[in-house]
């Protein structure tokens, strides 16, 4: 299965972020927007995993929930990977802030510990808007400072989350969900 682990954005957060499509930002043959429904924040991307590991890294989950509380983070911005001239991922950021960091961290510890590889590249808190596949598309640069802020959230739990990949796009099923700050095992999931 194909894992990820991530923090899931609520409905407000992505109607916002759906405003940007519909103003056109970017646009054109080349570009393949996230549906509304599957945007999020991934902590760690973890690829493709066995069936039995998935108990191990429900655990990371759980651990890390137990030793971060709740907090608040705004998603505000707007940018590319790995540039503006050369743009495959258009991207919502977030703001500095620590108590993300840690969590993230914390993860990445917990995955390497349960013997999956290190992540190849550092984290960047960003929510992927669209993916550009081919030189087809156009930037609308003086829409960039229009999208400020995005709102801010209150984070709640952890989700690690299946991706099934179709030609029709991917659907997320949540494997397991963790609380932070909250005692006891994480829950099964369900649909992300």
């Amino acid at each position: 299965m194909r894992l990820f682990i991530a923090i899931p954005l609520p409905d407000e957060v992505r109607c916002a972020l759906g405003a940007v499509r519909k103003a056109e930002v970017l646009r054109g043959s080349g570009v393949r927007w996230v549906r509304s429904e599957l945007v999020h924040l991934t902590l760690r991307f973890l690829g493709e995993v066995a069936q039995e590991r998935l108990s191990s890294v429900t655990e990371v989950v759980q651990e890390t929930s137990l030793k971060h509380p709740t907090f608040m983070m705004e998603v505000a911005g707007l940018g590319a990977f790995p540039s503006w001239k050369r743009p495959r991922v258009f991207w919502a950021g977030v703001r500095p802030c620590p108590e993300l960091e840690g969590v993230q961290e914390a993860l990445e510890r917990g995955v390497a510990a349960a013997g999956f590889a290190p992540d190849r590249e550092a984290f960047h808190a960003h929510v992927t808007l669209a993916r550009i596949q081919s030189a087809e598309f156009r930037i609308k640069p003086e829409l960039l400072e229009r999208f400020e802020s995005f709102g801010r959230i209150r984070v709640e739990e952890i989700v690690v989350v299946e991706s099934v990949l179709s030609p029709s796009g991917p659907s997320y099923h949540s494997r397991a969900c963790a609380k932070l700050g909250a005692s006891g095992p994480a829950k099964a999931g369900g649909l992300f």
